[in-house]
């Protein structure tokens, strides 16, 4: 599958009724960007856009009457079932955009809704942007539409719910995943209690530091990582290589250099969060990456 550019795909996704901007990776990196949810983008604007940033990924900021349903589960059995739920509850909508399967996004319309965000089910409407179209920066692959895609679907042809078939939704998909992975749900208890220390020593620590014994310090508390901790220390120290100013190629080198996850086995599957975090960490800074500030490569 051939990855699609904001240049490429941007405007036909706003001239078919959508709001749509560029964005690095997941990320959104435009000054103010929420507001294009609401507002219309001039034509002068779209153009710059296209010129400038034209090899970025695009974005949708998530107007009002929009409700996007997120399913953060990578069970694929599980995933499917809250598919099923999501059927039967809201409908059966033109709209869903899988990322990294097994995980998904429904597209519906709806008023009054507004945003939750009740792990691992999230719902958007008015708050937020999805990534729509370009490459995926943790699976490298393009962003998927199985069935309809935003080109061809206007807002106003989604299927309407309303904010109690939404509280239905979430309610009996929570339900039913905490049933089928408990031992999963009560492992991510058990660790967020374990490490609500850690984030304030590692913290502390590098305010210690100063120069080259920053850069000491970062080292070793990666090199520190053990298990039961090692998600919340990599999203610790990535935030503070963001916070310092590292591109997101010197943050993936100096993870890949220090950090004590084991590489095979359960705990592997950690090294697939470095771009996550290094994406999350972008957004509560406000800060792109430097060296692709513009979408360049």
């Amino acid at each position: 599958m051939r990855v699609v550019t904001f240049a490429e795909i941007g405007p036909r996704v706003i001239n078919n009724g959508w709001p749509a901007m560029p964005i690095n990776g997941k990320v959104a990196f435009l000054e103010d960007w929420p507001r294009y949810a609401t507002e219309p983008i001039p034509d002068d604007l779209l153009d710059y856009w296209c010129r400038v940033y034209g090899r970025c990924n695009t974005g949708i900021p998530v107007p009002p009457h929009v409700v996007v349903i997120d399913c953060d589960v990578l069970d694929l059995f599980v995933s499917d079932a809250v598919r099923t739920l999501a059927d039967r509850i809201l409908g059966v909508s033109p709209l869903e955009r899988i990322g990294r399967a097994p995980k998904w996004q429904r597209f519906y319309r709806g008023h009054g809704i507004g945003s939750r965000k009740v792990r691992p089910i999230e719902v958007f409407s008015g708050t937020g942007q999805v990534a729509a179209y370009g490459r995926h920066p943790e699976t490298g692959l393009p962003f998927y539409w199985p069935d309809e895609e935003p080109i061809n679907v206007t807002p106003d042809e989604l299927p309407e719910v309303t904010a109690s078939q939404v509280d239905q939704f979430i309610a009996e998909a929570l339900a039913y995943i905490n049933a089928k992975i408990p031992q999963a749900t009560a492992t991510h208890r058990a660790g967020a209690v374990a490490n609500l220390d850690l984030h304030r020593r590692l913290r502390e620590e590098r305010a210690r530091a100063r120069g080259h014994e920053w850069s000491v310090t970062i080292a070793r508390q990666l090199r520190e990582a053990r298990e039961g901790e090692l998600h919340d220390r990599l999203i610790n120290v990535v935030a503070a290589l963001v916070g310092a100013g590292f591109s997101d190629a010197r943050i993936r080198e100096v993870v890949d250099a220090y950090f004590n996850a084991p590489r095979t086995g359960p705990y592997a599957e950690v090294w697939q969060q470095v771009d996550p975090a290094i994406a999350g960490a972008r957004r509560r800074w406000n800060r792109p990456d430097p060296a692709h500030s513009e979408c360049a490569a």
